[in-house]
């Protein structure tokens, strides 16, 4: 009976194993696949951002500022970089889609 239960207890623990090293794995590449989208969106914000204050920094007009910001919502710059940054990934994706899933099989 104890060799029967060392069996068991062998065979679940490399069970066990496997399907942790297996998540594990996927979820190490989904944490920095979405690491790299927000480092991305914050980089492609804040300089969208800085864009915009020195481009209102320089016009001196009040009217002209209120023009523009009629026209340009409060939120563009989260926008633009959003649409930009799920540009960028899904051309990552696309160029290396055969190294990723090659990466992602990897044991």
């Amino acid at each position: 009976m104890q060799f029967f239960a060392g069996f068991l207890v062998a065979a679940f623990g490399k069970l066990f194993e496997f399907f942790a090293a297996y998540v594990g794995k996927k979820i190490a590449i989904g944490g920095a696949i979405l690491a790299a989208s927000l480092t991305l969106l914050t980089v492609f914000w804040i300089t969208l951002k800085a864009l915009v204050v020195g481009l209102v920094h320089q016009v001196s007009n009040q009217t002209l500022l209120m023009a523009f910001y009629a026209i340009w919502p409060s939120n563009a710059e989260l926008c633009i970089s959003a649409y930009w940054t799920a540009q960028l990934v899904a051309f990552i994706y696309r160029e290396h889609r055969e190294n990723l899933k090659a990466i992602s099989y990897v044991t």
